[in-house]
Parts: C-alpha cells; structure tokens; sequence
C-alpha cells in the first residue's frame, strides 16, 4: 500500500528537490504514520479495499466500547469519487447499527471533499482545532427512541 500513501502525499512531489529523497520522505513518514496508529490503537484493523484484479484503498477502523473510530480511509485517486468511500462508510454504519455503536473520525479541515462526504452520510462536527474536525454518527432512529422514552 506504499504506493497508495505516496499518491496521498502531493505536497512532497512540490518540493524541488531529488526525487529519490523525496521517495525516502515519504516512506519514512508512512512508517511514522503507522507507528502512531499502531501505538495509538494497538487493536485497530487494517482492512484492504480490493476489486478482483487489484487493491484500490484502505480502511483502518478500532472498535471501542461506544464507537466504532474510523482511523483512515483511502482510495486510489484513480478510482476516488465513484463510490467507494461512500459504500465502505454506509458498511461500517450498518455494522455499527447492528453493534448498538456510533461512529467517529477525524478529517483535515481543508479537506472539502472528505467533510462533504461525512456530512452527506450524517456526520457531525462535535469539535474542531487548527488542524481537524473530530465528527460522531449515531444511527438517528436510535437518537430518537431514546429521545423519545414515551
């Protein structure tokens, strides 16, 4: 999946620089990459999206006792905005129905298309910080069950 983390990583490609160093850069920082996610959900699952002839993304996701935390998702650019995203996401949101959990994640706030995505399938922002919004999904039939205790 190197090549999939690299083709994530254009803003290294603008450095004007070698490109074998910018190779090492990126392979360096995936390596950071899971490292941290490995030391920040050590029981996380790395599940591959694949089509029959090929992988096309990634899915990292960690289930904890309320939530199910999306960690990463990824998808060749080559193959983003057909779909994928959304049907892994509405996966996940049926498992986690069937889970009685929700759902959280974390998205770069510059990252336009990934929020409207997250919004479109009933995400919401709880918090935000300079650099990511953190957003929770609870099936919305639950929330008004309980809203509800009539």
């Amino acid at each position: 999946m190197a090549e999939l983390y690299a083709s994530r990583r254009g803003d290294l490609r603008l450095l004007e620089v070698d490109e074998a160093f910018i190779g090492s850069m990126i392979a360096m920082q995936q390596k950071i990459q899971m490292q941290g996610m490995e030391q920040s959900f050590p029981d996380a699952q790395h599940l591959i999206i694949a089509e029959p002839d090929q992988s096309i993304g990634r899915v990292v996701i960690d289930f904890g006792v309320t939530d199910i935390r999306l960690i990463d998702i990824a998808i060749m650019p080559s193959r983003q905005r057909q779909g994928i995203g959304r049907a892994v996401l509405a996966a996940l949101q049926a498992m986690a129905m069937q889970k009685d959990l929700g759902m959280s994640l974390a998205v770069e706030s510059t990252n336009i298309p990934a929020r409207n995505l997250y919004f479109d399938m009933g995400f919401v922002t709880h918090s935000v910080d300079a650099i990511f919004e953190q957003m929770h999904w609870r099936d919305a039939m639950k929330e008004t069950s309980q809203a509800c205790l009539c």
